[in-house]
């Protein structure tokens, strides 16, 4: 380095910035949160979800299931049925009489959101800090903004509802640069489930009549 001095002070800088974004009490509760998820053999859910956008006249609403295991998962949500057994990534559309099934290999990006990536995306990438907690009815509710410390990241802000006593993830809200905000709330909740690594894989039996594109 040209100037050991310069750049040891940048660091300095920069440092005291990263830990002053990284609030430690959010990175306790997140922790656990994590923690209680990442022991689990899988779990399913039900959610609720909505994508909204004033500025567009958008409001869109509805409902799916989820099922995870380590880092596979199973959605279903609005005629579309996704299967990631970790290395690919089936998407199933039935619209309008049409049945096709796409494959790709499942490449993740350090940004990506994912249902198997939720409660452990703040890792790397993120500064996060806790918000105000709140009650709603018997159940207090702890708040975790994160924020991408990517400028090239395609959103804003995420924030994290966790259940305070269980340490259960209620919901999450996502904000893109356009102002949009993706919501899903949990809903019938099921963990700890023995589910089988088949479930994670399209079975192309089980879909008579399907167009299979492979862009592997």
């Amino acid at each position: 380095m040209k100037n050991i001095i310069l750049s040891f002070c940048i660091l300095l800088i920069s440092s005291g910035a990263i830990f002053a974004q990284r609030d430690p009490s959010a990175l306790q509760l997140l922790d656990q949160m994590s923690a209680k998820y990442q022991k689990m053999s899988g779990f399913k859910a039900n959610f609720d979800y909505t994508f909204e956008n004033s500025a567009e006249g958008i409001n869109e609403k509805m409902s799916g299931e989820i099922a995870v295991k380590g880092n596979k998962y199973k959605l279903n949500i609005g005629g579309q049925e996704i299967f990631n057994n970790g290395d690919v990534i089936w998407t199933y559309l039935d619209l309008d009489g049409v049945k096709e099934v796409t494959i790709n290999y499942f490449e993740p990006s350090e940004e990506e959101l994912t249902p198997s990536n939720i409660y452990t995306i703040y890792k790397e990438g993120y500064n996060y800090k806790l918000l105000p907690e709140k009650k709603e009815g018997a159940i207090t509710y702890q708040y975790v903004e994160l924020t991408p410390t990517s400028k090239s990241s395609p959103f804003k802000k995420v924030i994290l509802q966790i259940e305070k006593d269980t340490k259960n993830l209620k919901s999450w809200k996502i904000t893109d640069e356009t102002g949009g905000t993706f919501s899903y709330i949990v809903n019938n909740f099921q963990p700890n489930l023995n589910l089988k690594d088949a479930d994670f894989n399209f079975d192309v039996k089980k879909y008579p009549g399907v167009e299979v594109i492979d862009l592997r």
